[in-house]
């Protein structure tokens, strides 16, 4: 009888100190888990502090030493963007070409058969920005297709096709249209990419 109480005792001990590690286990579980997380939050943090911080010096730089050789440009440019959901991209490229466009434009946005929710950020998007075009396909149109057809509603001197995850600096487009006019030979010129990472 007494080998079974003592036995007893040493299991129930057992017991109590596997559950005092699994309680061990699941705080530290949580501790790392919630650390693993503010780590995250702030690597995330640190990365949208240092990117907005290098658009910003970025923006200045170009501001100061890539001035046009032609100051004034009359003529204007059609600026085609087309859309399939992404809508956060879509607006902060809009949101760069109206800061940084100085010359005569319009931008012509052609949807690709988006979400209804991204239709209606791009119906309010309109509203807001002048001289701002839309333009819903009921079926995905491809890129071909839909600057082919958003085209047929440009009305500028010149065509620009921007991608809509493209963010514009100052005077990108009076850049193009100096390099354009140098040459009647010249049929068409593009930029230079920079990718942020």
């Amino acid at each position: 009888m007494e080998n079974h109480e003592l036995e007893i005792k040493r299991l129930k001990q057992e017991i109590k100190n596997l559950e005092d590690s699994l309680v061990w286990y699941k705080e530290t579980y949580e501790k790392r888990s919630l650390l693993g997380i503010i780590k995250t939050k702030l690597t995330q943090t640190k990365e949208a502090d240092v990117k907005t911080n290098l658009e910003g010096e970025i923006i200045n730089y170009l501001k100061k030493n890539h001035k046009p050789k032609k100051r004034k440009h009359n003529k204007k440019v059609s600026i085609i963007i087309l859309s399939l959901n992404r809508f956060d991209d879509t607006e902060r490229a809009i949101k760069y070409i109206y800061e940084f466009t100085k010359v005569p434009f319009e931008v012509i946005i052609l949807d690709n058969n988006s979400t209804n929710d991204v239709k209606e950020n791009l119906k309010e998007l309109q509203l807001k920005n002048r001289n701002l075009k839309v333009i819903f396909e009921n079926t995905n149109l491809g890129c071909a297709g839909g600057r082919h057809k958003a085209k047929q509603y440009a009305t500028g001197d010149y065509v620009l096709f921007l991608d809509n995850d493209i963010l514009v600096l100052p005077y990108y487009l009076e850049n193009l249209i100096d390099r354009l006019e140098e040459d009647e030979k010249i049929a068409g010129v593009c930029c230079k990419t920079v990718f942020p990472d």
